[in-house]
């Protein structure tokens, strides 16, 4: 999935937005997700964390409704 990220095809909405997200990606911590998307770096994406309001360690899986929609506002 990530290499689906990085080429593109996917996009962090489309994997998140899924109703059963795929076990792999449930597994990875949002930062990694997040350091996969192109013209991300590390200091966005700990900008994009602390303003939704999401713990460094946090997995995917592990993300609240509130957390989920602050995100996908930032990147929207």
């Amino acid at each position: 999935m990530i290499a689906a990220l990085k080429s593109g095809e996917k996009t962090v909405p489309q994997l998140l937005s899924a109703p059963s997200p795929d076990p792999v990606v449930a597994k990875i911590k949002v930062t990694q997700l997040l350091n996969a998307v192109p013209g991300l770096g590390p200091v966005s994406v700990e900008a994009l964390m602390d303003n939704a309001g999401i713990a460094t360690n946090r997995r995917v899986a592990g993300l609240g409704e509130r957390q989920r929609t602050a995100l996908l506002a930032e990147l929207s």
